[in-house]
């Protein structure tokens, strides 16, 4: 194996990326040494007419796709346009034991509770745009602010990213020390909201570095937004339990060394690894997972059989799917471009060179219609699978030169599609992914970030954490060892050979580009039971028990039944008459069956019962009491929850009076308005006089007005906060 990859990065290295018009690398293929030479900065005369040509070619590749709109007419222009001959110059636990990476004494990173849970928007997000989604995400708020509590963060408003703000400002700004995570400053699972435009990509993969980072950009889509909401939660709560099977999917195309790479030398380790329960100096597996025949190669890999694996087949879905192979790229200014960039090459496609055709590749519009994700994850090793960077990362440093490679920076499509449907998070690359990064031009297979990724995922870690301890720890010792060897280079340029630097170079990129789409503190909601049991609990006494719930306003499990009893089984340590249920609005209270109370006798266990019984009606009673009451309270909060002041003016008071008295509709004139949102948010509206002023007697009546209007709801919802608590403390009554 050692001598076959030698061999492979001794010719030109190929990057792995297929350009979607020319059927070739997006990257031209180099040698390592010119490679070398440009990271070096020291470039030579040859090397700067290949740059300026290529930048020639795409400018003429440009130029004929600014008149297209769609994939299908590109091919038809193209072949029309006789530009063949330009276009062929043209050229991815042990469980890391707490508190890694969380401060000693910070808390366990497996646990939101522990280490916090926060949300991220822009500040120059628009506030209508980010308050609907503030709206649209509230299931998923609700659930993680119960979670963490005091650890729980919201970062809108001052608080939020700035426009060009790096991360080490941001954490300055906001009192985040640099180092292990601290979640009391900052916590550790950060889920960013936007396009990569409002935060970049760049602050993305700094904060990343020490926490566990996730974004969720459905541009103005407000639906998917809440749909997305509702799916982490069925999954977080319970609902949805999936089977433990894992799939994978790799083309090898032909003529392609980039994929044939990636099949031999990650995927098939890959699966025989997983297939281990526990091998020697490596995480154990807490449970046994299926791995279903790998879809690898020749009539495999295809593009039908991929859209099985995304809900199109709900029998062939996976709890966690494994691609690899060539993600799409388009050039900037492409009609095609954001909707199919990163799209999934498949083994349909003929080979290197030839053709692309639409039906060549999997895009998000692919994924079929009432297909359903939900709860799976999903990795991606494709280039620009998650996503494209408006200018080229790669940036050689020898010229000193940023290419734009896209009109603006962009969230790919068929991921974002995936979450819609139920996806819980996908972890990609953006811009081009690295194939050289899993092997080293020894031949010494470096595979472990994906291998240690995996496992947590297989056993039921966060996604935010899982791809923390693998490619983010990486990316960052790769990067510290990067920086210290380009210092060392000028001064001593025998410092390391052309093919080290090259490994470092090309090792260090690809790390730094994987990102989690999707809430960073999500887990697959696999079946963790067997036997009744699951592997990782230590038995504990099961009691039957009958419990009554009440759904409170937030809804969720159990909101359409409120009042229904059901039974059930619940581990219980030492016998307890009554549990903790965390959400909140509900309680769950236990009562014994008989035969359930150890020593007690007979007579007692009598008495015991019929005691517990009259607490029980009188439970019911008072519930059905106090039921009412809420909802009665809860009406008046609605309208209270939004406080509108209006002034009006009128040059007749006595028929205004005579209207309000009569309940009819008033005739004067609307002065002044103010809105007040229950978040606090103020709009004020007050009418300009002639000159451009406001009318000053006019503000201070309206300012009065309103303070006062403030005054009163302060005191109302005090009164119903101690009110709603002396019912919380009434339904505690019973043995």
């Amino acid at each position: 194996m050692s001598d076959e990859v030698r061999l492979m990065f001794e010719e030109p290295l190929i990057f792995n990326g297929i350009n979607a018009v020319t059927g070739d690398y997006g990257q031209a293929p180099m040698s390592a040494h010119k490679l070398a030479r440009l990271i070096r900065g020291a470039p030579s005369p040859e090397d700067y007419r290949e740059f300026v040509e290529r930048q020639r070619r795409l400018a003429i590749l440009t130029q004929l796709e600014s008149r297209l709109t769609r994939v299908s007419d590109a091919e038809s222009a193209l072949r029309e346009a006789d530009a063949a001959a330009s276009l062929e110059e043209l050229g991815f636990k042990a469980r890391m034991q707490a508190p890694f990476p969380v401060k000693p004494g910070g808390g366990d990173p497996t646990r939101v509770e522990e280490v916090g849970w926060a949300v991220m928007f822009p500040a120059d997000m628009h506030p209508r745009v980010r308050e609907e989604i503030k709206e649209a995400l509230q299931p998923l708020l609700d659930l993680r602010r119960e979670q963490a509590g005091d650890l729980f963060r919201l970062y809108e408003g001052g608080d939020a990213y700035r426009p060009g703000e790096r991360k080490d400002q941001l954490c300055e700004r906001l009192g985040v020390s640099p180092g292990l995570v601290d979640p009391r400053e900052m916590p550790f699972y950060v889920l960013l909201i936007g396009t990569p435009e409002e935060i970049p990509y760049s602050f993305q993969y700094q904060l990343d570095v020490m926490r566990g980072v996730g974004r969720l950009d459905f541009g103005t889509d407000i639906e998917a937004y809440a749909a997305y909401a509702r799916h982490v939660v069925a999954a977080d709560t319970g609902d949805v339990t999936l089977p433990r099977r894992a799939a994978f999917f790799a083309p090898v195309n032909a003529g392609d060394r980039a994929t044939k790479l990636s099949a031999q030398y990650l995927v098939r380790p890959l699966i025989e690894n997983l297939g281990v329960t526990a091998p020697a100096h490596e995480l154990a597996l807490a449970y046994d997972w299926e791995l279903s025949a790998p879809y690898v190669g020749d009539g495999l890999a295809t593009r039908e059989q991929l859209g099985r694996l995304l809900g199109g087949e709900a029998s062939e879905m996976p709890a966690l799917l494994f691609t690899a192979g060539h993600g799409l790229e388009f050039p900037a200014g492409h009609p095609a471009q954001e909707t199919y960039q990163g799209a999934l090459l498949c083994q349909d496609w003929p080979g290197l060179g030839r053709e692309i055709k639409r039906e060549h590749y999997f895009a998000g519009e692919d994924v079929a219609e009432g297909a359903s994700m939900l709860g799976m994850v999903a990795f991606m090793f494709a280039c620009y699978g998650a996503g494209t960077p408006q200018l080229d990362q790669f940036a050689v440093q020898a010229f000193k030169v940023r290419e734009q490679i896209a009109e603006r920076g962009f969230t790919a499509a068929l991921p974002q599609q995936m979450l819609k449907r139920g996806a819980l998070a996908v972890f990609g690359h953006v811009e081009r992914a690295w194939g050289y990064s899993f092997i080293s031009p020894s031949g010494r297979p470096a595979n472990q970030s994906f291998i240690t990724a995996m496992r947590m995922l297989m056993n039921g870690d966060p996604i935010g954490l899982a791809s923390d301890a693998s490619f983010n720890m990486r990316y960052a010792d790769l990067s510290s060892d990067l920086s210290a060897d380009l210092d060392e280079l000028q001064w001593d340029a025998d410092h390391m050979d052309d093919y080290e630097l090259v490994h470092r170079w090309t090792a260090n990129n690809d790390a730094r580009g994987y990102i989690v789409l999707g809430d960073p503190a999500a887990r697959i909601p696999f079946d963790r039971t067997e036997g009744g049991e699951s592997p990782r609990t230590s038995p504990k006494t099961s009691r039957v028990f009958e419990t009554v719930t009440s759904a409170g306003p937030r809804g969720g499990r159990g909101a359409d039944d409120a009042g229904v009893r059901f039974s059930g089984v619940v581990d219980a340590a030492p016998p307890t008459h009554e549990a903790e249920v965390a959400p909140p609005w509900t309680e769950a209270r236990l009562m014994p069956r008989a035969g359930e109370m150890g020593d007690i006798s007979g007579a007692d266990a009598a008495v015991a019962f019929g005691l517990a019984d009259q607490f029980e009606r009188l439970r019911e009673s008072l519930r059905a009491f106090t039921d009412q009451l809420a909802t009665s309270l809860g009406r008046a909060a609605e309208d209270i929850i939004t406080l509108d002041v209006r002034t009006y003016s009128t040059r007749d008071i006595a028929r205004v009076a005579a209207a309000l008295e009569a309940r009819e509709e008033i005739d004067a004139t609307l002065r002044a308005l103010t809105r007040v949102a229950f978040n606090g948010d103020l709009k004020v509206y007050v009418p300009e006089r002639y000159d451009g002023e406001v009318d000053a007697d006019l503000w201070e009546v309206h300012k009065s007005m309103v303070e006062e209007a403030q005054q009163s709801r302060a005191r109302f919802l005090a009164t119903m906060a101690e009110l709603a608590t002396r019912l919380l403390e009434s339904l505690k009554i019973g043995p």
